[in-house]
């Protein structure tokens, strides 16, 4: 169900926010050499994957749009038919 996929969606986009504030504090604290240069790529790979995340949800949200559209015209359709 796409209510599912989008909960499971919110969800790990939460947790990869987390993850990045957690990494962008640890570079502001100063790391240097090859742990800041791994850290900032570790970060980079964490934002993409929470772009891809919005982009889901982006599209999940279209569908239950969609899928609104689709009840409420039903909806419409049945009282029309009444008259």
């Amino acid at each position: 169900m796409d209510i599912d996929k989008f909960r499971i969606c919110i969800d790990q986009a939460i947790l990869i926010s987390e993850q990045i504030h957690s990494l962008e504090d640890r570079i502001e604290q100063g790391w240097e050499g090859r742990s800041a240069v791994a850290l900032k790529e570790v970060l980079a790979r964490q934002r993409n994957q929470l772009f891809d995340l919005i982009s889901d949800l982006r599209s999940l949200m279209n569908s239950v749009e969609c899928a609104m559209d689709e009840i409420a015209y039903e909806e419409m359709q049945a009282l029309l038919n009444q008259y």
